[in-house]
Order: C-alpha cells, then sequence, then structure tokens
C-alpha cells in the first residue's frame, strides 16, 4: 500500500512539472523591447524588427511593426498559468493604411484589434460598430493600435469609417 501511495505521489509530481514546464516553455516572457524584438525575429524568420507601437490589454499584447519590407502586426495571450508571460495568437499585414485583424471564440468574446500606420492619411478618429455597441478612438497617432475584447457575442464584424480633422470620412475600416 505504501509503494502505490508513492508511486501515486510520484506520477503526480511528474504530471504537474511536465504541465507547469510546458507552459513555461511554450512562452515568452516580454519585460523588454529587445526580447519581443528577438521573439518576432525567430517567430516570422527575418532579421530587422523596427518596433512601431505595442499595447496590452484584456489579456492580450499586440505589437505594431516593421520587418524592413511591410509593416506588420502580431497578437500574443497571456499565458493562462503564468501572467507575466506570452504565447502566440495569430498575426496580420494589410497593403492598406488601417485594418483590422478579427477573431471569434465560440460565443464567448470578440478579438477586434485595429492596426495601422496614420503617417501619410494623418486620420484624427475611427469608429466602428459591433454587436449594437460603437467603438471609437478619437486621438489618433502615428501609427494606431488598439485591441477591443467584445465579451458575451463571437460576431467579429467591424465595419467602420475613418475621420480626418473635420469630420469628413476619407476611408473605411
Amino acid at each position: 500500500m505504501k509503494k502505490i501511495f508513492i508511486i501515486s505521489i510520484a506520477g503526480i509530481c511528474f504530471l504537474a512539472v511536465y504541465f507547469f514546464s510546458s507552459h513555461y516553455i511554450s512562452s515568452i516572457g516580454v519585460t523588454d523591447e529587445q526580447e519581443l524584438i528577438n521573439f518576432i525575429s525567430k517567430k516570422e524568420n527575418v532579421q530587422q524588427v523596427n518596433i512601431l507601437k505595442t499595447k496590452t490589454e484584456e489579456g492580450f499584447l499586440a505589437a505594431y511593426y516593421n520587418n524592413g519590407t511591410e509593416n506588420r502586426l502580431i497578437v500574443l495571450e497571456e499565458d493562462n498559468i503564468f501572467s507575466n508571460r506570452y504565447r502566440y495568437f495569430g498575426g496580420s499585414y494589410s497593403s492598406s493604411n488601417f485594418n483590422t485583424y478579427n477573431f471569434g471564440e465560440s460565443s464567448s468574446w470578440a478579438l477586434i484589434i485595429v492596426y495601422g500606420n496614420n503617417y501619410d492619411l494623418k486620420a484624427t478618429s475611427y469608429q466602428f460598430c459591433n454587436n449594437g455597441n460603437t467603438y471609437t478612438n478619437q486621438n489618433l497617432g502615428k501609427h494606431v493600435l488598439d485591441i477591443y475584447k467584445i465579451e458575451g457575442t463571437s460576431d467579429i464584424s467591424s465595419k467602420g469609417c475613418i475621420y480626418d480633422k473635420n469630420g469628413n470620412k476619407i476611408s473605411h475600416l
């Protein structure tokens, strides 16, 4: 009986070590910009990474960056065991100035990330609707990166408009 108990405890310890180490190994710590640059270089297999803007919100870390030829978005999700570590979630790029990254998780939540280069467009705000609610940002800078995790829906629609300083529509999301 004592032998079975010891084997059981050893098995539980082994499974716990395996579980926690797999979470730790499959995630990255992002304590500074250089760690993020190193991760992006390795993940995207690029030599040059210039971080244009980062944002952390709702358990996600998004980075808008240039790889020497184009601007791209990478999205990391906070690990559910180690809150200071992140796992790769997805990425995107677009040839247009503004774009959205849209993801739906069954009926639990939708993730909409608005990102882009506002250097030439010089927009001052955008607005989009989702699930009966309107989301806006009226203080746009040179680079745009906003994260919206919308609870209680899997609707990933994000039709909207981009406006200039006079409130005139200059583009669509």
